[in-house]
């Protein structure tokens, strides 16, 4: 990695420098001089910039001084500093005598320290001071010690087969939001192996966490990204299978025999051979369609916030289908679709200004602070303050969480179904047919993706009662139908002849099924309702 190397030559030069000192003050004292050079030109930068970031942590001076000996003294450290290391540190000072105690809170921090450092170092960055302030420790403290939380558990593969050239928009969203959720060797959100460098400013600017900088940033170099690219290789081989005439078995065979297994180049190929101008319009359509769909009304399912995010996405998308949207076309957009109620002044306001040069991003951040003061979003709050806390929040903060819960009431009409076709840009006008990974991302976690589970369910226990009572119907007719019985035709009733006694006639197999299934659904309908009419 490029940047290591910067980074050796620069202690290279460091410890050449201390080494002149030292014979510098030799000499002196020698010579009887009491001239010292000073002490502040003898700090190593980096290990001066540790400390700074280790202050700003929240580490006393003490634990700053231990934890320095114990190693974490130069940027490449870090990497060795983990959570696990640090508390290993920590227990075994504990047993020994006359030495600094690091507690759990500290641990917390140092390893915080370690892991926006590791970070820098991979996004090809020297760490920063003026950066990394009080709100950013605490924003990765939190993610670490998420990830500690969940560094076991297993994330499923969501991403399904490709069979046919023509699945191969849905296939790419999904390798992307999968690969987006896995971490690499060093870390880092899988995403960046594959990653459109055309479209990484894009991502930035619609979501500017540290995850999206990570993998929109990672250096494509060093022994870690020839193992992630590996892993990727291996999905994108146990998933693609066209029978096309494209021969993607062949491409990955081909490779695997020459020890290539180089997921950025498969994903290339795959993406120049499926992802053709028709794919293109394809997309521009679906970006169109999402863009006539979306709109800010106010209504607490859908804040604000969340209606951003979908407008830079849509975009985005746009960008991708190679018809980007110029800043007065995004400008115009945005000041068309919120027709919420309270926000009118502000849009008239904004619209009056256009002509004077207002901009996009100055648009969108008066209609942000619009909203946030007409239609809060209690959501939005932010959590810890504590740099030093292990993420942890009071039970009574626990229960007022309900991230995506809000009440259908509006949202659905007497009969219990949406008045609404769209809901966050997604077509929910039929709650049963298959949705997509992008549009599954937008809709969990909210009372609209419960309440579509919950129809489907439905659905599918109705049709469980309707293959049992199928079952049972078909035996019922069949040995009604096989026994004499003694039936009396209508003329006969009147007349008041005598019944005759006679055998039906065997029904053909279509009348049959036809019976059966009447008395299926009837009774699958009285199981449904209860068995409550009789």
């Amino acid at each position: 990695m490029h940047h290591q190397h910067d980074t050796r030559h620069r202690r290279r030069i460091f410890q050449q420098q201390q080494q002149q000192r030292q014979q510098q003050q030799q000499q002196h004292q020698q010579l009887g001089h009491q001239q010292h050079i000073p002490m502040a030109a003898q700090v190593d930068p980096e290990e001066a910039t540790l400390r700074q970031l280790l202050t700003t942590a929240g580490v006393s001076a003490a634990v700053r001084d231990a934890i320095v000996d114990e190693g974490l003294a130069d940027y490449q450290a870090s990497f060795y500093f983990s959570y696990k290391t640090v508390t290993e540190i920590s227990s075994r000072r504990a047993r020994q005598q006359n030495n600094v105690a690091i507690n759990v809170v500290a641990c917390w921090r140092i390893a915080t320290v370690a892991f926006y450092v590791q970070g820098k170092l991979l996004m090809g960055e020297d760490p920063d001071e003026q950066e990394f302030d009080a709100d950013m420790a605490h924003e990765l403290q939190h993610i670490l010690v998420t990830r500690e939380n969940q560094k076991d558990r297993k994330v499923p593969i969501t991403v399904p087969n490709l069979t046919d050239p023509s699945q191969w928009l849905e296939f790419k969203d999904s390798v992307e939001s999968y690969l987006g959720s896995v971490r690499g060797v060093s870390g880092v959100p899988l995403r960046y192996v594959i990653r459109d460098d055309a479209e990484n400013q894009m991502f930035r600017d619609a979501n500017g966490s540290w995850d999206t900088r990570l993998w929109t940033t990672a250096q494509h170099e060093g022994a870690h990204y020839m193992e992630d690219r590996k892993v990727v290789f291996q999905l994108l081989n146990s998933k693609i299978n066209c029978t096309d005439g494209t021969s993607a078995k062949v491409y990955f065979l081909h490779r695997t025999r020459l020890d290539e297994q180089d997921g950025k180049a498969a994903w290339e190929y795959f993406m120049n051979l499926y992802n053709s101008p028709n794919t293109a319009n394809i997309r521009l359509n679906e970006a169109d369609k999402e863009l006539a769909n979306l709109f800010f009304t106010g209504k607490k399912a859908y804040p604000f916030d969340e209606f951003s995010k979908d407008f830079e996405l849509v975009f985005q998308r746009f960008a991708s289908a190679g018809a980007p949207k110029s800043e007065n076309e995004k400008l115009r957009y945005l000041l068309s679709h919120c027709p919420a109620e309270k926000m009118q002044a502000t849009v008239a306001d904004l619209e009056n200004r256009v002509p004077n040069g207002l901009t996009y991003v100055e648009a969108l951040q008066f209609l942000t602070d619009s909203a946030r003061r007409h239609y809060p979003n209690p959501s939005s709050t932010v959590g810890i303050r504590n740099v030093g806390s292990t993420g942890t929040t009071s039970k009574k903060k626990r229960k007022k969480k309900s991230k995506g819960k809000q009440s259908l009431s509006k949202l659905l009409d007497a009969d219990g179904n949406f008045e609404s076709d769209t809901y966050r840009g997604v077509d929910i006008s039929n709650v049963h047919r298959n949705f997509t990974t992008e549009e599954f991302n937008k809709l969990k976690g909210t009372d609209v993706w419960d309440h579509i589970k919950k129809k489907r369910e439905q659905k599918k226990e109705h049709a469980r009662g309707v293959k049992a009572a199928t079952t049972i119907a078909t035996s019922v007719v069949d040995a009604v139908m096989a026994s004499p019985q003694n039936l009396t035709d209508p003329q006969d009733e009147v007349s008041g002849s005598v019944p005759s006694t006679s055998k039906v006639d065997k029904l053909d197999q279509a009348t049959r099924d036809s019976i059966a299934q009447s008395i299926a659904y009837a009774s699958a309908k009285l199981m449904k309702n209860g068995g409550k009419n009789k």
